[in-house]
């Protein structure tokens, strides 16, 4: 019967985003400050987990050449 098939059948749904976390309220910074940033982002976030190898990823605005206050870390293994 379908309907005993269907109800067996269990689908697991991996989003695939258990180990990538938004940081938002960054400061705004130019070029001049982008590492002094991310030096500071990768120390305070490194506490809590191994950030996978380019991990880090910072948007910038294309007009201003500035960051958006936010970033998207990666780690090794979700928390």
């Amino acid at each position: 019967d379908d309907e005993d098939v269907i109800e067996s059948e269990t689908l697991e749904y991996d989003s695939g985003f258990e180990n990538v976390i938004v940081v938002d309220n960054l400061p705004v910074v130019g070029p001049d400050k982008f590492e002094k940033l991310e030096g500071v982002v990768r120390k305070i976030f490194g506490q809590i987990g191994m950030i996978k190898e380019k991990g880090l990823w910072m948007p910038m605005n294309p007009e201003t050449q500035k960051t958006q206050g936010y970033c998207y870390i990666e780690f090794n293994t979700k928390q």
